[in-house]
Order: structure tokens, then sequence, then C-alpha cells
């Protein structure tokens, strides 16, 4: 049960393991492996084949997801961040802003479309993806919140 589903008493906040199974429903991604990483900032979906354009006077990002057999998404751009790669290279990368579901819970996170080619997990949730939600992260522990709920699904 999710802390911000208890009604008084004490809360215990959530316990979430190092790898988690989130959705991200805008991109009709219902059960997609996340590795939680506190030591990047960002988070970041293996995304390939940027492309740019308009769209009622608003920029758009259009790509491709490599690991869902490469499904093309068109998405508003909400801007661009410098990181710093997993070789510690710094790069601008383009940046989105969507819905995640963990468990029972639900927030908008800002997600960087990256190169995780050699990857193990299509994303990665760094600090501020996670930051503020009153969660615990236990790394020797993986998958502890199950699949996250769909619209629908009985709590």
């Amino acid at each position: 049960m999710m802390a911000s589903d208890l009604a008084g008493g004490t809360l215990t906040p959530p316990v979430i393991g190092w790898r988690e199974w989130i959705a991200l429903p805008d991109f009709k991604l219902y059960q997609l492996r996340a590795k939680i990483d506190t030591g990047a900032r960002t988070a970041a979906l293996y995304a390939a084949d940027l492309e740019y354009q308009m769209v009622d006077d608003v920029e758009h990002v259009s790509f491709s997801l490599p690991f869902d057999e490469n499904r093309r998404l068109l998405y508003p751009v909400h801007g661009r961040r410098r990181v710093r790669n997993t070789s510690g290279v710094s790069e601008t990368r383009t940046v989105v802003r969507t819905m995640m579901v963990l468990g029972a819970a639900q927030w908008e996170v800002d997600i960087a479309l990256s190169n995780r080619k050699n990857m193990l997990n299509p994303i990665i949730l760094g600090r501020t993806a996670v930051r503020g939600r009153k969660l615990t992260i236990n790394p020797g522990r993986s998958f502890l919140q199950g699949l996250p709920m769909q619209e629908g699904d009985k709590t």
C-alpha cells in the first residue's frame, strides 16, 4: 500500500527495489522494466532516430523505441538538458514530460531521450523522477511494487 493511500496513523514510506516495473501510459508502455539510479539526476529512455517538427506552433520530437519493435512516437518537447552519459561525457538531450505509473501511484516525470543500446534496462529513473515521493529504496531487492496498476484495476 502506498503511503498516500493511508488515512491517519503513522505513515510508512513505500519500499521500492533497485528495479521496478513502471508504465508510461501516454507512450502505450504498460510493463517497462526500470532501473532506479539515484546516481543519475535525470530519467533516461532508450530512444532512437530523433526528428523534430512543429505542430500547432509547438516543437515536437518524433522518435523510435528500439526495444518495442521500433514503434515511432510523436511527443511535445519539454526542453533540453545537459547531462553526462555513462562514459562521463557531457551531451545535450531532448526532454519530454509524461505520466508515469509505479505500483498504484502515478505522477509526471521528465525523461531525457537517450541511446541506451547496450544497457539492460530501457529506462533509468534518476533522482528527480523519485524525489519528493516519500519512497524508500532497497538496493538489494527488485520489483517490490509489482506490475503498475492500470485504469480500471481495482485497488
